[in-house]
């Protein structure tokens, strides 16, 4: 039950900066946006996935699913598909 317990609690706290975090972002956006520093959408690129670790590749797209959900801000994904299935 402690372990189980403990394992909740880090999920929560895991969540909780995720929030966090996707919050800032969009604050740090619509700070820029309002003194014309920047305009929306916000783009970042990724570029040949297909070099990385697998495990690594897809850590970085569940997390680009997961945290970057944030209005304004858009993927672009560069990969070549076939060799990243491999």
């Amino acid at each position: 039950d402690e372990f189980f317990s403990k394992l909740l609690d880090e999920q929560a706290e895991r969540q909780k900066a995720i929030t966090e975090f996707r919050e800032a972002i969009e604050a740090s956006l619509a700070e820029l946006v309002s003194h014309g520093a920047a305009t929306l959408p916000m783009f970042v690129f990724i570029d040949e996935l297909d070099r990385c670790r697998p495990s690594f590749a897809i850590a970085l797209l569940e997390g680009v699913k997961h945290i970057f959900g944030v209005e304004g801000v858009c993927f672009v994904v560069s990969t070549n598909t076939t060799q990243l299935s491999e």
